[in-house]
């Protein structure tokens, strides 16, 4: 059986947690957590780290859209469990429970200190801005790196 290391189900489920947990705001929609989470992961093309996480592929971008789909589903099996919990005002939001707070703690590996090192900056990069900013912003950067790639290209 082939396993897949990175954006497994369990992974994205870690990074919710990681994101929420990170959050300085009571509780955020599955798009900030998406947002958050694509800027943490590719910390270096944000100016928020020295390095991505999940190395320099020039696909990064096209990532974004399996990730929310991923994410959503995170948010689902996490709410399910009781490790975040949902809050409904002007839409559905989401912050880590205290089961969840207690779950995360467990994980201190290098990877999981580094991206919330990165979900911190990226918070506070981006504290003014709001979800549908960063991915349009995520966006346009993609639209740069198809042009500079065509570039190389030719």
């Amino acid at each position: 059986m082939k396993s897949k290391l990175f954006n497994s189900p369990f992974e994205a489920e870690l990074r919710v947690l990681l994101v929420l947990e990170n959050s300085p705001m009571d509780a955020i929609s599955s798009d900030m957590i998406l947002a958050i989470d694509f800027v943490s992961i590719y910390g270096k093309e944000f100016g928020i780290s020295e390095e991505n996480l999940h190395g320099d592929s020039s696909y990064k971008y096209s990532e974004l859209a399996s990730k929310k789909e991923l994410v959503n589903i995170a948010i689902k099996e996490l709410v399910l469990q009781g490790l975040i919990e949902v809050v409904s005002h002007d839409g559905f939001k989401y912050r880590i429970s205290e089961i969840g707070l207690k779950y995360i703690s467990s994980f201190n590996g290098v990877y999981s200190e580094i991206f919330s090192d990165n979900a911190k900056s990226a918070f506070e990069k981006y504290e003014d801005v709001n979800e549908f900013a960063i991915l349009k912003m995520i966006q346009e950067k993609s639209k740069e790196s198809i042009k500079q790639e065509g570039k190389e290209n030719v």
